[in-house]
């Protein structure tokens, strides 16, 4: 084959491994910081940069949140966690039901909330998804999927990195 070829393939090669990578521990003083999904993994990553390890503990854009079956890695991996992002609203269940079962003291950013999107408690309720067969609540009137609305991205990434220099002033 001829090199015009083979350097575009060896490019393409190295980054599809590269995705396969299993979370790595953090590195010396590095931050752990977990993610719900590879949304808010990535917009962690960008923000903290090497000063911390990042785990989105959905990274498939096939899997559903809603229906996702966590593991004991997954409950490992919050345990030992320095933040957790998670969507919240509904969308990413199995992150309270695990903090809650590993006694983890994380900072929790709750993009749903920090977004601003979401009904004060008591303006909405809570209402069975009738739709689906997914076992949560959805609040009337709330779209869960925040990460399609900019501005609720902004006001992530903003509070991502106050609680970033909180955790790590350096």
């Amino acid at each position: 084959m001829s090199p015009r070829i083979l350097a575009p393939l060896a490019v393409v090669g190295v980054l599809a491994l590269a995705g396969c990578a299993a979370p790595s521990e953090p590195v010396g003083d590095a931050l752990s910081i977990v993610a719900s999904t590879s949304v808010y993994g990535d917009i962690a990553s960008r923000i903290a940069g090497d000063a911390a390890t990042v785990t989105s503990i959905i990274d498939s854009p096939a899997q559903d949140p809603h229906s996702y079956e966590a593991s004991a890695q997954d409950q490992l991996a919050l345990s030992k966690a320095d933040l957790v992002i998670e969507n919240g609203g509904g969308y990413d269940p199995f992150i309270e039901r695990l903090l809650d079962a590993s006694g983890a003291t994380a900072v929790v950013i709750s993009a749903s909330e920090v977004s601003g999107l979401m009904p004060e408690e008591g303006q909405a309720e809570p209402k069975a998804d009738e739709e689906d067969d997914h076992d949560h609540a959805h609040i009337e009137g709330f779209n869960e999927h925040v990460w399609y609305d900019l501005h609720s991205m902004e006001a992530i990434a903003e509070a991502l990195a106050a609680e970033l220099s909180v955790l790590d002033p350096e």
